[in-house]
């Protein structure tokens, strides 16, 4: 399945989600670019799972930071 960026940012469109639910029919939000050695594709996910990589990412960010106070 191939998914076209929608016309309006922020917008979803119907799609696999490529996170951890496996949904394969659902609003999905364009993420961003992926990229593995030379393969690149564009990486889709839903609101669900873009809430949990948001919390993964924040979680690593307080961490980042904590560890640098340390350091300082």
């Amino acid at each position: 399945m191939t998914l076209g960026i929608p016309a309006e940012p922020g917008r979803p469109v119907t799609g696999m989600c490529w996170l951890w639910c496996g949904g394969t029919t659902v609003p999905v939000w364009w993420a961003g670019h992926v990229r593995i050695g030379a393969a690149a594709a564009g990486l889709w996910a839903c609101q669900g799972c873009l809430q949990h990589l948001t919390r993964m990412v924040r979680a690593a960010d307080d961490a980042a930071e904590r560890a640098r106070r340390l350091t300082t």
